[in-house]
């Protein structure tokens, strides 16, 4: 038991501290990240909706469908894009404590 708490205590040991500034930052950008993923998704689940009402399909021309398609498509691209940047940044949170 002992040897492995030692181990894991030992696994942080190099890695630098952040400054209380550095840290800042970092949950700030989080922050950001989280609203713009937040934003994102929630305008997909607009398109979806729309999406789902066969009505829309009756009056909306084939390019207004290609429209949307594409721009959901786009966000579901920046969604990833988003999350991978926020993991990033909230593992720079975590392995700095």
């Amino acid at each position: 038991g002992g040897e492995r708490q030692a181990g894991s205590r030992g696994a942080g040991a190099g890695r630098p501290r952040l400054s209380y500034a550095q840290r800042r930052r970092l949950e700030e950008r989080a922050g950001e990240l989280a609203a713009r993923i937040e934003a994102a998704e929630a305008r997909v689940a607009e398109i979806e909706a729309v999406f789902g009402d066969p009505a829309f399909y009756l009056g909306a021309s084939p390019e207004e469908v290609r429209r949307l398609e594409e721009e959901r498509a786009g966000l579901v691209e920046e969604v990833a894009a988003l999350m991978g940047e926020w993991e990033g940044v909230e593992g720079e949170l975590d392995s700095a404590y």
